[in-house]
Parts: C-alpha cells; sequence; structure tokens
C-alpha cells in the first residue's frame, strides 16, 4: 500500500519529505491540496468508534452493577449524555 500511496503522490506531482510515513504524506496532501482537516475528521470517527464500543461492551455495562443507587443515577445521566454526543 506504501508504494501505491508514493505513486499516487507522484503522479499528482505533489513532494513530500521521504522520511515520513506514506500514510501521512497522503493526509498532507490533501489537506493542502483541498485545505481540509483530516486528522480532525480522523479522530473524531476515532472517538466516536471508541465510545460506541465501551457503551456496547459488556464489561463496561457490568460496571453499573458495582454502584449504589446514587451513583448508579448519575452514571446512568453520563451514559445517556455519551450517547446524544454521538
Amino acid at each position: 500500500m506504501n508504494k501505491k500511496i508514493i505513486q499516487f503522490l507522484s503522479d499528482a506531482g505533489y513532494e513530500s519529505p521521504e522520511n515520513e510515513p506514506a500514510a501521512l504524506q497522503l493526509i498532507r496532501y490533501f489537506e493542502e491540496t483541498y485545505q481540509v482537516s483530516l486528522m480532525t475528521l480522523l479522530e473524531q470517527e476515532w472517538i466516536d468508534e471508541q465510545v460506541s464500543r465501551e457503551l456496547t461492551h459488556k464489561d463496561f455495562n457490568v460496571l453499573r452493577e458495582h454502584l449504589d443507587e446514587g451513583q448508579a443515577v448519575a452514571f446512568d445521566q453520563a451514559v445517556a449524555a455519551i450517547e446524544a454526543y454521538k
């Protein structure tokens, strides 16, 4: 895949430091060419994926069973707020 990325960048006439990983060079190409922030998008996707996985992961939900009633209400509110964020 790295070779394909490097070839694409070369064909596009984009020059970037050879000591950077190909994926980072590709991100920089799109950011500079189209003035978009791919890193922000990728970070947000990663965060959304992590939150979704944690909220549906059995171990995370088992935590609620170990809370007293007052904590469980706050826990449920926090989970609802996170789910609303998605």
